[in-house]
């Protein structure tokens, strides 16, 4: 029986250590993730977070239509693009318009009742 050649051992020792590596690498992974909590939340808590996310949406949907709105008037009148530019009040004032606030409104979202149970109920690995 022939032997193999030393560069073809080598190689093959390198293959064989990359394996080991790769699959010592996915079992830590795989134990890692089976012993993460995994969270679940109260459905009251879950009505709340969709609540939250909708006026989230709401407000950015709100905001990005006002936001293309003006920069197609900047686009429009150069002149107002110039004075915007060097900070000039009233042109600030006439591209948001006279009534525009910058205070932050705040919006009341759900019923306001209390939570009856904790928000999250249960962390995966729990022993109840």
């Amino acid at each position: 029986m022939k032997r193999l050649a030393l560069r073809a051992r080598i190689i093959i020792a390198l293959v064989i250590l990359a394996l080991g590596a790769t699959v010592a690498v996915g079992l830590v992974t795989a134990n890692f993730l089976r012993q993460t909590p995994q969270v679940s939340t109260a459905p009251e808590m879950q009505q709340a977070l969709t609540s939250a996310l909708a006026l989230a949406t709401r407000d950015y949907e709100s905001r990005k239509d006002r936001l293309s709105e003006i920069e197609s008037r900047l686009a429009e009148d150069n002149a107002l693009a110039a004075r915007v530019s060097h900070g000039d009040q009233s042109a600030i004032r006439s591209l948001l318009g006279p009534n525009t606030s910058l205070a932050v409104a705040i919006e009341s979202i759900g019923s306001g009742a209390p939570l009856t149970k904790p928000g999250v109920e249960r962390i995966s690995g729990d022993q109840n």
